[in-house]
């Protein structure tokens, strides 16, 4: 059985889990990642022996290769492609639960940032304008959470402490009539899933109001939020982007872009990592098993 880790880390031999799949019999073959390492040569080390792979980021897959027919993959982030994924015939893992607590405290982060006008004033402090515009208090706003998950409930919970009014709402369609023009901050957390449950959560918005968008899959651009600000649809906004996001000429006053690498905190990423390798662990064990 050939198991292929792929990661950025020096020590990733040194770790316990590791040590014990090599200790199972396993023929562990490493792939160090980095900046001069595509992930996609991680294809090329595939064997016709290889059970699993276990991997440091984000895995870029080809549909059309032909797979070892009990391949097994367990990322440590989150998968980037997930529509070639679905049509590929191996088993996929993630840990995406181990990023939950970074998430929120992220989302409570931002929703702050936005209502202070924090991008907005260290753009003026920058260029030597005393102009500070003032903000707004969360004590004083009805915020609304917006998930399919109860990572909500942990987003409202951190939210409460400062606005008596937050709450979760599990985002579907039987909401929609019954939520229009109630908050004054909505944040769209993990996972909404498709556009339209998206376009629901902003309705719930009043006017002027404030987004905060912190999935795995913001639904809403730079464009997007650039004109609801601009036509004061919205007075701020906050969304995570990936690397393919082209915002250089967004530079509305009021809209902060975090890059998805944030959410991975050394305590997110370390629970991750932790947790694939037992994800992998308990993997071997029932295939050797026979189970």
């Amino acid at each position: 059985m050939h198991i292929l880790v792929g990661t950025e880390r020096a020590d990733i031999v040194e770790l316990p889990a590791i040590q014990e799949i090599s200790h199972l019999g396993v023929d562990v073959e490493l792939c160090r990642l980095g900046s001069d390492t595509s992930y996609h040569e991680l294809l090329g080390l595939l064997r016709p022996d290889t059970f699993g792979i276990l991997i440091d980021g984000p895995f870029a897959v080809d549909d059309k290769y032909k797979y070892p027919p009990k391949l097994r993959v367990v990322v440590s982030t989150e998968f980037d492609q997930t529509d070639v994924l679905a049509r590929c015939s191996f088993t996929k893992e993630n840990v995406n639960a181990a990023y939950d607590d970074s998430r929120a405290e992220l989302a409570l982060g931002l929703a702050l940032a936005v209502l202070r006008n924090i991008a907005a004033n260290d753009v003026a402090v920058r260029a030597g304008q005393w102009i500070v515009k003032p903000g707004n208090q969360l004590s004083s706003l009805s915020v609304g959470v917006f998930s399919n998950t109860s990572i909500g409930d942990q987003v409202a919970s951190l939210l409460s402490a400062f606005s008596k009014t937050a709450e979760h709402r599990f985002i579907d369609n039987a909401i929609k009539a019954t939520h229009t023009n109630v908050y004054d901050l909505v944040c769209i957390i993990d996972d909404v899933g498709d556009q339209t449950l998206s376009e629901i959560a902003v309705s719930s918005l009043k006017d002027g109001g404030f987004l905060v968008d912190v999935s795995r899959f913001p639904a809403f651009p730079g464009d997007s939020l650039q004109e609801w600000v601009g036509s004061g649809r919205l007075s701020g906004a906050a969304t995570i982007v990936g690397p393919s996001a082209d915002i250089r000429d967004k530079s509305c006053s009021n809209i902060l872009f975090a890059p998805t690498e944030v959410l991975q905190t050394a305590e997110a990423l370390n629970e991750a990592r932790m947790l694939a390798t037992e994800k992998m662990l308990e993997a071997i064990r029932q295939e050797m098993s026979g189970n």
